[in-house]
């Protein structure tokens, strides 16, 4: 549905609201989230929104959350993008946003660590009993 978000509808705004929100934990790096809300108008109703992406949240560092912020000072004028059939949902960034990308990747990276661990072991010990069971193997193993 992301990508879908390209496809919408351009109309201008205003930034009624700009701001930032940090998620800090113990033993983590703190994570920074832009929050715009912003008004337009169309076909004389007004609608409100604050959706930065598709997916929502974007956390990141400080230093880009405070360009978003300047950016989108309260007044400014933006574009957003709105869906037609349902105009009270829009985004200021359609598409995906590259940090989603990146979220996405780090939620998969342990599974594909685990997945590949056996091709690792045979790489560092060619000897051993892990060479017996790594993906391409067991592939190899299947088609013969």
């Amino acid at each position: 549905m992301g990508w879908a978000t390209k496809s919408w509808s351009p109309i201008d705004a205003s930034v009624v609201a700009s701001s930032f929100v940090t998620d800090s934990r113990p033993g983590r790096s703190s994570l920074y989230y832009p929050i715009v809300r912003y008004q337009y108008s169309l076909n004389g109703k007004c609608y409100e929104g604050s959706q930065y992406t598709y997916m929502g949240k974007v956390g990141s560092s400080k230093k880009y959350v405070d360009s978003v912020v300047s950016k989108y000072s309260v007044g400014s004028e933006l574009m957003v993008f709105y869906d037609p059939a349902s105009p009270g949902v829009s985004v200021i960034i359609p598409g995906v946003h590259w940090l989603n990308y990146v979220y996405l990747a780090s939620l998969f990276a342990p599974f594909l660590s685990i997945a590949f661990l056996p091709e690792i072991l045979c790489v560092s010990l060619p000897d051993s009993r892990a060479c017996d069971l790594t993906f391409f193997s067991i592939i190899v193993s299947m088609l013969a």
